[in-house]
């Protein structure tokens, strides 16, 4: 009786310790991810912005001396 209760938590503890580190493990390596796509759409939709702003409000042309 003794060594079956000293074998269950030396058996137990391995396991308990190998899921809480696999499931942290992969619970960072999701938010990497969607930390990359994130980026990716952040970085296409502020190119897409920056391309209609510059559509919708062109830059004025330089004009000589015509200043009032």
């Amino acid at each position: 009786m003794d060594k079956n209760k000293f074998l269950l938590p030396i058996i137990l503890l391995p396991l308990l310790l190998f899921l809480l580190f696999s499931s942290l493990f992969a619970i960072s390596a999701t938010a990497r991810s969607l930390s990359h796509e994130l980026n990716s759409v952040l970085h296409t939709e502020k190119k897409r912005m920056l391309k209609a702003s510059i559509d919708v409000h062109p830059q004025p042309e330089p004009s000589g001396g015509d200043r009032r």
